[in-house]
């Protein structure tokens, strides 16, 4: 039996190249696919691989080869079908989007670590990464019996059946724990999240209060003096205002005092001659003397008040009244005298 060219062994799962038809081991090829990522090739001819097949060998060392494409055909699962349907558009686009990048000349720095500074080590990128990593996926899928694929469709279908039903159910795993434990854990962040929103909130409002308060406080001090100027420059000039209206209500004062005096010795005047007219009818020489006598000590007493304004006011109304009460009580004597003493008689 032939040795692996890789690790110079005997044949461990043996695998041929397709279409050049070397053999490796399988786990020395994939190594090598893996590790040379810019070398997808045939380690002895260098010719490329475009996939693996394994080998299996008889009792009469004669090589069986067994093409999976054929197997492949004769499986008829559909959902098999749609899943390497899209692993091969997904290694086609990879290809594509491959060549983009190298018709665009992109820089490499955008693309590799800028830390690598090593020229030995192949330069990796993240299309590449995902093109080796379906690659991989692709192989090991290949590798697998129809039994096994049929088994991992079956078990991914049931699995993915088993959790649609248990998020249907109200008593499931999800809606029983899965759910639960994330509302718990929801919760403790939310409130993690708004403790510390709190800590950093609260005291940037105190300082804005604070500076709230001292504007407001400085607007009221600028605000009060000049207030206080202003009623004091508008105070200073209405002192020549408060003056002349000061002089005017003087002035005024002494007219109106000057005219109620005049009117009031007027009055006086005017009741002094009807009561001397009155006098003249009566016949009594006596009562005429006393009501004289009384008219002048009140006339005196008139006088006396006169200084101020409202003794004056005072004491006229006083005098007023008093002589009217005279006038009124020596009128009704004059008639209680009229009544009782004949009119007297002209000789012819």
């Amino acid at each position: 039996m032939a040795n692996c060219p890789v690790c110079l062994e005997n044949f461990n799962r043996p695998t041929t190249c397709i279409p050049c038809g070397h053999m490796f081991c399988y786990e020395c090829i994939s190594n090598w696919r893996h590790t040379h990522f810019n070398s997808n090739v045939c380690p002895q001819c260098r010719c490329s691989i475009k996939q693996l097949q394994r080998v299996y060998l008889g009792d009469t060392d004669n090589l069986v080869l067994t093409q999976s494409q054929s197997s492949l055909t004769s499986f008829s699962s559909e959902k098999f079908q749609w899943f390497r349907q899209q692993f091969d558009n997904l290694y086609f686009n990879i290809n594509r989007f491959k060549e983009w990048r190298q018709r665009l000349n992109v820089d490499d720095e955008i693309f590799h670590d800028d830390n690598n500074d090593d020229d030995d080590e192949p330069s990796h990128t993240f299309l590449e990464d995902i093109q080796h990593f379906t690659e991989r996926i692709r192989v090991l899928w290949r590798e697998l019996q129809i039994s096994q694929k049929c088994m991992i469709l079956f078990g991914v279908f049931l699995l993915s059946s088993l959790i649609i039903q248990d998020s249907q159910s109200s008593t499931g795993f999800l809606h029983g724990l899965i759910l639960p434990i994330l509302d718990i854990v929801v919760n403790f962040f939310t409130s993690l999240i708004s403790t510390i929103l709190f800590i950093f909130i609260r005291p940037l409002l105190c300082l804005w209060n604070i500076l709230s308060e001292l504007l407001i406080a400085v607007f009221e001090i600028v605000y009060s003096l000049f207030y206080a100027i202003f009623y004091a420059v508008w105070t200073i000039l209405l002192i020549p205002y408060a003056i002349c209206c000061a002089i005017f209500n003087w002035f005024t004062n002494i007219c109106y005092y000057f005219v109620e005096t005049v009117i009031a010795l007027l009055r006086l005047g005017i009741v002094c001659i009807l009561v001397g007219m009155s006098y003249l009818f009566l016949v009594d020489l006596n009562q005429r003397e006393e009501a004289l006598n009384i008219l002048l000590r009140k006339y005196q007493t008139i006088r006396s008040a006169l200084p101020t304004k409202h003794q004056l006011r005072s004491h006229a109304n006083n005098f007023q009244n008093l002589f009217v009460a005279f006038v009124h009580s020596l009128s009704q004597k004059v008639t209680e005298q009229n009544q009782f003493q004949p009119m007297p008689t002209v000789d012819n």
